[in-house]
Order: C-alpha cells, then structure tokens, then sequence
C-alpha cells in the first residue's frame, strides 16, 4: 500500500495521542452512562438486533475483522457465531494491550492503522466495527474495507449520523468526550459507499427517542420503560421515510460485488 497522504497520517497521529495518552474514552464513558437509555433503549435494541441477525449469515465459520476493535468488545457478541478466524485491529496500542489481555487467546490482535492495513486482498468474509469509520478519513477507510472484503463478503458498522439534532446539542455541549477529527456521517459519504460497494442493507434508528431516552435516564431505572416503548414503532416508521437521515445512527451494511 503507498503511503498515506499527510492530512490523513497527522490524523492518525492525533487518534492515537487522544485514546493513549488522553481522557477521551473516560469522558465519553462517563457520558454514556449519564444517558444510558439512548444507548440501551427499543429503538436501540431493535438497530443492534438486526446487526446480530446480519452477522449470523456470514460469521459462522467464516473469517472476520474486528475493524478498530479497540478493548476487544465486540468479541463477545461475534463468538456465538463460531467464526473459522477472528482478527482485531486498532491503532491504539494501549486498547491492543487490554483486548490481548482479555481475548488474546481467542482472537488475533494487532496494533495497525484502519486506513492502511497488511491484510491480502479478499481476505475477510466480514468485516465488522462500531463507531469506527466516523474517526476517520471515510474515503480511505472505505476503499480499504472493500479492499480486504471477499466479492460477496459483508461489511457491517454501527456509526453515529450527523444529522440528528439533539445528538448535535450532545456533541456542542461535551466537546471533550471526542477527538477533534471525529466527524458523524453524512448522507454523501453513505453514497460513496453505496456506489463502491454495489449492494446494501442499511438501517436507521433513534429521533425522537433520543430526547426522551436522555429524559428517562434521569428520572427512570430501567431502559426499557413505557415512554420509550411507546416511541420506539414511531422511529421505526420514521426510519423508512427520507427523515432517517436526521436519526442518531445507523447500521450501515455494505455486500462486495461478486
């Protein structure tokens, strides 16, 4: 692979500092446990639901990229599906440590940059990541997604959108619960995607509970409560319709061409 262009390398060099030797994933923790119904409430639970279903017709067996694995999280929810090989990358050595130390004898982990890696071409039958692409430079990232996919093979990613208004707010308000080159994604760079990739699935989830799960939080114990019960068929209707774009994220679900 040729070298990264500078904008893209200083971003790299950035990511890395931020989740090393900063306060970044501390902040944005702390967050997410504040307003933890947005991330564990029905509408919610319906997008990641659909994630599992779209895993389990390509994990079993299969090879598959934990992309940005970070702590080696998503390896509890990929080791149902018995996978031949499981790989994870991330640029954070400090996140390669504690997954190592948490998975290492399960899973293939290694320090490595996203936008670049050392895998052969059509190596992987999945590709799999949450909140990963939205770090970085989307273009690169995707090219090297479909790079290292088989043809047929399945990239599935979880990502914040950036159109939603109350997660706007969110990011006005915490600017240090995220690096400087965190960019929430655009219907654009979903369609270079689209385009690139030839076939996909996606689903959107999140607007109007998203403002009452940051409500219910507050003044309510468990996620799943009748206000956001009540909303969750709402976004579900919502997510067919052009206003999915504003939602909170999104399962964006991509197939290589044959």
């Amino acid at each position: 692979m040729a070298a990264l262009i500078p904008s893209v390398q200083e971003r790299v060099e950035r990511e890395v500092k931020a989740y090393d030797q900063g306060e970044v994933f501390a902040r944005s923790l702390r967050l997410q446990t504040r307003f933890q119904h947005v991330f564990f409430g029905p509408n919610t639970k319906w997008l990641l639901d659909y994630v599992d279903e779209l895993i389990a017709t390509k994990a079993p067996g299969g090879t598959v990229l934990d992309y940005g694995c970070f702590t080696g999280d998503l390896y509890g929810m990929l080791a149902p599906f018995r996978p031949a090989r499981i790989v994870g990358i991330d640029i954070s050595e400090e996140g390669i440590r504690q997954a190592r130390a948490r998975y290492g004898q399960f899973v293939e982990y290694l320090v490595m940059d996203a936008h670049r890696t050392t895998f052969p071409d059509a190596t992987f039958d999945l590709v799999v990541g949450r909140s990963i692409l939205h770090h970085l430079d989307w273009e690169v990232a995707i090219l090297e997604v479909h790079r290292i996919l088989k043809p047929g093979g399945m990239a599935v990613f979880t990502e914040p959108l950036g159109g939603n208004p109350a997660a706007k707010l969110i990011r006005a308000l915490t600017p240090k619960a995220r690096t400087p080159d965190e960019r929430p994604v655009v219907r654009s760079q979903i369609r270079f995607a689209d385009e690139l990739m030839g076939s996909n699935r996606h689903r959107y989830a999140n607007l109007l509970s998203v403002p009452l799960a940051m409500l219910t939080s507050l003044a309510l114990k468990s996620p799943d409560n009748a206000i956001l019960r009540a909303v969750d068929p709402i976004d579900r209707f919502l997510s067919r319709t052009p206003i999915r774009y504003w939602m909170r994220q999104a399962a964006l679900v991509w197939t290589k061409k044959d």
